[in-house]
């Protein structure tokens, strides 16, 4: 905690004082993605009238367990502009382009103006042969790329500078495409990072980094959609093509700013892991930004992974109030009802987020685990289910659920079978191994059990769990002597101190049970 309040002090002293930046670097956003199968951050720049973020495609989507791919609906941006931070909405996406629109509820970042398509004649046009040559092609024209930066100890999120010297267009699969070359610094540039020219505006959007070895010497290529496939991309996703051209300008910047979007990015940063400066950071976001939605959402999220329900019901009940349309509000605070043991007042929370959006397959999820233990609740959480396989086939939690309600009505052959699919799929997906073992478990099959439970550990020897499950089922098993074993593998780990602890409750009741045989 004192480390976390140090990096605060720092954020606030050393940001105070900073002065503002060009009217491009302004432009930066930074985005905070939360999917199915974790989260992460990533650089985008705004247009339009200043509630539109550019960012690339592949930075909204996740693949999930069994190699499907899959859009992400809302990111979360936070303005270095006002400070604050949004939940906004993907848009549109453009696979060909490879870029995404994310709508914002407000205008909150100064929009950059997309150049005109005059502004690349003078650069010199090479055929994709001379490219893939290895040999380098293209002339001068100076360009500058900005996107966002990570930069630790203590964490900050910065905005970079590239300065690239040379330049051409090639055309690949229709799309004419603006290569740099002989950028400084060479590496480091995101993915999604802004490529301008003063007084001309956005060129471009940055996309990858190529070298060709077919030459007498590697040569280094910077690919980036231009400013003319940008533009009519937008303009197809709906932003109206004058505000992309001439862009209003936005009051502010706020007097605080820059501390506050500090604070609230670390905060959405922290807020995917289980780190102990996650409660610290949100609670200092909320102090920050007090009227910020997103801000009291991150403080009730990491509260509840802390075990801080009451507080933070406290905290959603705010982050509602100040804004009750907050997409995923009402899901959250379902979930953390849930978490709090409230099981009714969670369930009628996720019906209405499911009344919101019928399609949405997550308060689907979360009402399936709760009702699977409702008495008289059982056929609908199998209705549920089944729903969720149907909407999304690809996501294999949906089919999870299945199996277990499945095999909570005894249908052990139907939920094996289920499960067995999705180990064919995923064979290293160890909720479903799991689900696996418990089923043939309950249906009797001991020894396919075990079976299980020791691949779980093969495929996952670091993981503590596996170990744990193990054991426990051993110890039920009554087979004593290879429960000894496995606790003394189980030791050989860097154990934390909760698998420690849960390891010592299950090797006092082994105990237990070799003194009742003695």
């Amino acid at each position: 905690m004192r480390t976390a309040a140090i990096v605060i002090l720092v954020l606030m002293v050393t940001f105070a004082a900073t002065s503002l930046f060009a009217a491009e670097e302004d432009s930066i956003a930074a985005i905070f993605v939360f999917g199915r199968t974790g989260g992460w951050t990533t650089s985008g720049f705004s247009v339009g009238d200043g509630s539109y973020i550019v960012t690339s495609a592949d930075a909204l989507t996740e693949t999930l367990p069994g190699g499907k791919t899959v859009p992400i609906r809302y990111a979360a941006v936070a303005s270095r502009w006002t400070g604050d931070a949004y939940i906004g909405t993907v848009v549109a996406t453009d696979p060909k382009a490879r870029i995404a629109l994310i709508k914002l509820p407000v205008p909150a970042i100064p929009p950059v103006a997309i150049a005109g398509d005059d502004a690349l004649s003078r650069v010199k046009k090479a055929t994709l042969g001379q490219l893939l040559s290895g040999d380098e092609v293209g002339a001068k024209f100076p360009t500058t790329l900005y996107g966002l930066k990570i930069e630790r100890d203590p964490t900050r999120f910065t905005v970079g500078k590239w300065k690239g010297t040379n330049a051409c267009i090639s055309e690949v699969k229709d799309i004419n495409w603006l290569f740099l070359t002989k950028l400084d610094p060479e590496d480091g540039t995101p993915k999604a990072a802004l490529v301008s020219k003063p007084g001309l505006g956005a060129l471009g959007i940055f996309f990858s980094k190529l070298t060709l070895e077919n030459g007498q010497q590697p040569v280094v290529f910077h690919q980036v959609l231009p400013c003319t496939a940008l533009r009519a991309t937008l303009v197809k996703a709906g932003v109206p093509a004058d505000k992309l051209s001439q862009p209003p300008s936005l009051d502010g910047p706020a007097k605080d700013a820059e501390t506050a979007f500090q604070l609230i990015s670390i905060a959405l940063a922290t807020s995917r892991t289980a780190h102990p400066s996650a409660l610290t950071m949100a609670e200092a976001a909320v102090r920050a930004r007090p009227d910020n939605a997103i801000a009291h959402l991150l403080a009730a999220t990491a509260q509840a992974s802390q075990g801080k329900h009451e507080d933070a019901i406290k905290s959603i009940n705010k982050a509602l109030e100040l804004d009750p349309k907050i997409p995923d509000g009402t899901l959250q605070k379902g979930r953390i009802l849930a978490a709090a043991g409230k099981l009714d007042e969670a369930e009628k929370e996720l019906r209405k987020a499911l009344e919101a959006d019928p399609k949405d397959t997550r308060p689907m999820l979360d009402l399936v685990a709760i009702l699977i233990d409702k008495e008289g609740k059982l056929d609908e959480a199998l209705k549920l289910a089944k729903d969720v396989t149907k909407l999304t086939p690809e996501d294999l939690g949906g089919r999870i659920a299945l199996a277990r309600v499945l095999k909570k009505k005894k249908d052990y052959d139907e939920a094996e079978a289920e499960l067995k699919a999705i180990l064919e799929i995923a064979p290293k997906l160890g909720e479903a191994r799991v689900g696996l073992a418990a089923t043939y478990e309950a249906a009797g099959k001991k020894d396919e059990a075990e079976a299980q439970y020791l691949l779980l550990v093969e495929q996952e020897p670091e993981n503590p769990g596996a170990h744990l499950l193990l054991i426990d089922f051993l110890i039920r098993s009554d087979k004593k002597d290879e429960a000894r074993k496995a606790i003394e593998k189980a030791r050989e780990l860097k154990l934390q101190p909760e698998a420690l602890e849960a390891l010592k409750k299950l090797e006092e009741g082994l105990g237990e049970a070799e003194k009742q045989d003695s």
